[in-house]
């Protein structure tokens, strides 16, 4: 099961969205401010952050910042009701997996959850894939792959002669 930490300062929405990601199969905490969910999201280990822009104390982007500075590994997705263009801009060059413009209705949500983990399943398919080819041994491959070239080209070039 996923675990995802909700950042959001209005208590509605957190209660809310938090129903909504648990009922489609998510553990969900969530924090009141970035601060807070700093605190959280460097001494616990979440799959999913989402997370507000505007919040007091630390806001969405300087929560991103500070995360990614520390090492979180979390695909981060942001969310927010101002700015737009220019914040969903801003939060991608911090590091964002996807911006969400407030309001937005709650299969936006769960959809776009879904559309970064696959992703990052297959980032990480990818990766072991591409360790596999690095460790296999790559004088055999070739040489079968030449020999059978060789092969079936031979009697071609003597039908030709």
């Amino acid at each position: 099961m996923k675990r995802v930490l909700l950042v959001d300062d209005e208590p509605g929405l957190r209660q809310s969205l938090g129903l909504l990601l648990t009922d489609a199969g998510y553990t969900v905490t969530a924090e009141q401010n970035g601060r807070r969910a700093l605190e959280r999201a460097t001494a616990e280990p979440f799959d999913l952050v989402l997370c507000d822009v505007r919040m007091p104390e630390m806001d969405g982007l300087t929560f991103l910042r500070a995360y990614r500075q520390r090492g979180g590994g979390a695909l981060v997705i942001v969310m927010s009701a101002y700015g737009g263009e220019d914040a969903a801009i801003a939060a991608m060059k911090e590091g964002a997996y996807d911006y969400l413009p407030k309001p937005f209705r709650p299969d936006e949500v769960v959809l776009t959850l879904r559309k970064a983990e696959e992703r990052e399943r297959l980032r990480e398919e990818v990766a072991g894939l591409r360790a596999q080819l690095a460790a296999a041994p790559t004088g055999r491959g070739l040489a079968a792959e030449r020999s059978a070239v060789r092969q079936a080209l031979a009697p071609r070039a003597r039908v030709g002669e």
